[in-house]
């Protein structure tokens, strides 16, 4: 493989599998990776007086348990704080931001786990006895109904509690990282890094990045470090950044800074931050890459990117997002987390609601897991090479996608998938539910080792990278498009920062052009109502993943019958042996790819004019909850009735045959009345909607347009002329 230089690719002679032959080192280039920017939903907006008034109780609670346990003594068995109950648990977690462990008294992990915990709280109330967050324990044993409550179902249970807006009791937001030791240590860090995320005061929180040296540097630029560093370069000297004194050289650099300072604590357990001064420090800044930072007589604004131990085998990913603290943090989080390539196994994905049997249908969750499946005896250094490029496409994506490696055999866990999804449509009387087919299975899922597989939280929906030949895992480029592909959760948020990531822009030749996107409009101040919504699009989503893969597995048996029949013609005609073996040669081609469908949620609380800037409503519908439009994944045309014409609702036996039509129009049996797509962004109302076929052609549809109508004109013209002519004749 042979790119351009911009990133240093070191295959590593180290690698996080177990039994394998330990490669030899291969240097290789890769162009430096461009980060799409991740999005999320904005942070709620909240009344800033309120948030300050929250953080003062936070502080003061910590302050009068820090007194409360120095009065204990050392030597006295309830340091602690008491554990929370069933009755006090709602109450606390309301009001303070908790990190909290759920445990078994009987379970031995969670006694290995009792003296680090402790002493971790007495860290906390020794050094940061200010720092607005709370430890707390739950004894399941005796706290069984609480527990149950908030589905534990192992112990120990670490997980981070923040204040709800008007909620009764505190939200349950992340659990503590598997990728994070469980030391003293690790969870200070991890503490420290929570109030910076969930606290209003994390803005008052001391930068954690230090300036680097030049001997860092260098390490960083050769690989030669033990864990990441997400760096920030300035173009600035040392004496302008401890002044917050910029010139302008160096553009926005005091907000870069404090936004930089933010994110220093909020990756803190995911990666080390480090900042370089270029003015000061140009010879590094040019080692790492960045010369055009250390020239004075310039303006550019600071520049980030993440640093990896050779070990991952990409050096140096460059941030190309927006600089906000939220995108920067996830950023290092998914590059820190996916470049250990994490041993996974299927007993642990099915625990996190990425390879059940089963959909919950109280949970809707966006994670997504990409998967390096390979054999520990087989494996060799070549399979091992393409990693890194997995790692660069897993970074790419927007979405919260992590990668993984594993030597299990998933075949059984697939099966078990496929046989669950059936009993999973079920449940919709309206969907005639087939029988287990072994031969449709087999041929979408099965692939040879190495392998990718990307499962998604609460789906039974897998995507498999089918290698069927030695190449299909050396091509970058194949693998980054099928990451791409099946990259989004089941049914996403879709935000104006993410319409990128699900459209592909106008006039570009698109192989994916008949793919679609389902949209779902909900409403996320009735949760009830948006949870039900969302249940139907789970339902749809699975329902059509079935019936795509039935049409085309018969469509692939329907055209190696027809090339058996037109063999066995050639034959009969005793046409040429070379023609009958080139006949016998021609691939069937696999269309699993084809008709795909990606489904989101827009949320009209948040986005009420979301669908009127995308040109999704150019009859003025005002979509409400419940209503759904299928898009083009051009966004070029788009449907919002179902094929009776009335207007579509997110209802599985309503979309589904919209979707099925789209497939093949035979697929229905009714004939559609009043149905048909509309061109978005239409600048048209609904009675000049023929004028939509010019409209889509752009100018060189209208020019095509007059032309015609100025030809018909001059006919027309010609004719009357001509008549008057013959008249003037005949009165003479």
């Amino acid at each position: 493989m042979k790119l351009s230089l911009a990133a240093t690719v070191l295959i590593s002679a180290v690698w996080a599998f177990p039994a394998a032959i330990p490669p030899p080192v291969v240097s290789l280039t890769v162009s430096s990776v461009e980060i799409a920017a991740s999005s999320a939903l904005p942070e709620p907006k909240a009344d800033t007086d309120a948030k300050s008034d929250q953080n003062n109780e936070n502080t003061k609670a910590a302050a009068e348990e820090t007194a409360q346990a120095q009065a204990s003594g050392p030597g006295d068995s309830k340091k602690l704080p008491d554990e929370l109950t069933l009755a006090t648990f709602d109450e606390f977690t309301a009001s303070h931001v908790t990190f909290l462990e759920f445990y078994s008294p009987y379970c031995s992990h969670c006694k290995q786990l009792a003296p680090k915990w402790k002493k971790t709280f007495e860290t906390l109330q020794k050094e940061q006895p200010d720092l607005p967050i709370h430890m707390r324990q739950v004894n399941c044993v005796e706290s069984g109904d609480l527990c149950e409550r908030e589905g534990i179902s192992y112990y120990p249970n670490l997980r981070l509690y923040v204040p709800s807006k008007d909620a009764a009791k505190g939200k349950f937001v992340e659990s503590y990282p598997r990728a994070m030791d469980r030391t003293p240590e690790s969870f200070m860090r991890y503490m420290v890094r929570s109030v910076a995320e969930y606290n209003s005061g994390a803005i008052d929180l001391p930068s954690a990045s230090v300036e680097g040296t030049a001997a860092l540097g260098l390490n960083m630029s050769a690989g030669e470090i033990d864990e990441p560093y997400f760096v920030a370069l300035f173009a600035a000297s040392s004496a302008e950044w401890a002044k917050d004194s910029f010139s302008d050289s160096c553009i926005d650099c005091l907000e870069h800074k404090q936004t930089w300072s933010k994110v220093s604590n909020l990756v803190l357990g995911d990666a080390r931050t480090v900042h370089f001064n270029c003015f000061s420090q140009a010879g590094i800044c040019t080692k790492l890459g960045y010369p055009e930072l250390t020239r004075p007589d310039a303006t550019h604004s600071p520049r980030y990117a993440m640093f990896l131990p050779r070990a991952a085998g990409l050096v140096r990913l460059d941030y190309r997002g927006e600089p906000t603290s939220a995108e920067m943090s996830r950023f290092a989080t998914k590059v820190s987390t996916s470049g250990r390539f994490e041993h996974v196994s299927r007993s642990d994905l099915a625990s996190a609601g990425f390879l059940s049997k089963s959909v919950d249908n109280t949970k809707n969750g966006d994670r997504v897991v990409v998967v390096f499946a390979y054999e520990a005896e087989a494996v060799s250094a070549e399979d091992k090479a393409v990693l890194p490029y997995v790692l660069e496409s897993v970074a790419r994506s927007p979405f919260d996608v992590t990668l993984y490696v594993s030597s299990e055999d998933f075949s059984d866990a697939l099966k078990a998938q496929a046989k669950g999804l059936l009993e999973y449509v079920a449940q919709d009387e309206s969907f005639k539910v087939p029988e287990f087919d072994a031969k449709l299975h087999y041929a979408t899922m099965s692939s040879a080792l190495p392998t990718l597989y990307i499962f998604k939280e609460n789906s039974l929906v897998p995507a498999v990278y089918q290698n069927y030949a030695l190449e299909d895992m050396r091509d970058e480029k194949k693998i980054a498009k099928f990451i791409e592909k099946y990259s989004h959760p089941l049914c996403g948020p879709l935000t104006p920062e993410l319409v990128r990531a699900y459209f592909n822009r106008k006039g570009r030749k698109n192989a994916l052009r008949d793919d679609r996107v389902v949209v779902t409009f909900v409403n996320s101040a009735d949760q009830k109502e948006m949870s039900a919504l969302l249940q139907k699009v789970s339902l749809l989503a699975h329902e059509y993943s079935l019936l795509r893969k039935q049409y085309y597995y018969s469509q692939i048996l329907t055209r190696r019958s027809e090339k058996k029949v037109h063999v066995d013609k050639m034959k009969q005609e005793k046409a040429k042996t070379a023609d009958i073996v080139g006949a016998m040669r021609e691939r069937v081609p696999h269309l699993f790819e084809d008709d795909d469908v990606v489904f989101a949620y827009v949320d009209l609380a948040e986005y009420p004019q979301f669908a009127m800037e995308a040109g999704w409503d150019v009859d003025g519908r005002n979509y409400v909850p419940g209503d759904a439009v299928v898009v083009s994944k051009t966004n070029k045309y788009y449907w919002d009735q179902n094929l009776q014409g009335a207007p579509l609702k997110m209802v599985p036996s309503s979309v589904r045959p919209v979707l099925e039509y789209l497939i093949d129009p035979k697929l229905v049996s009714e004939k559609p009345t009043g149905f048909s797509a509309k061109l978005s962004n239409s600048p048209y109302p609904s009675f000049l909607r023929y004028f939509d076929f010019v409209h889509q052609h752009g100018f060189f549809g209208y020019l095509v347009f007059f032309s015609i109508v100025f030809a018909v004109y001059k006919v027309v013209t010609r004719r009357r002329l001509h008549r008057g002519i013959i008249s003037m004749v005949k009165s003479d």
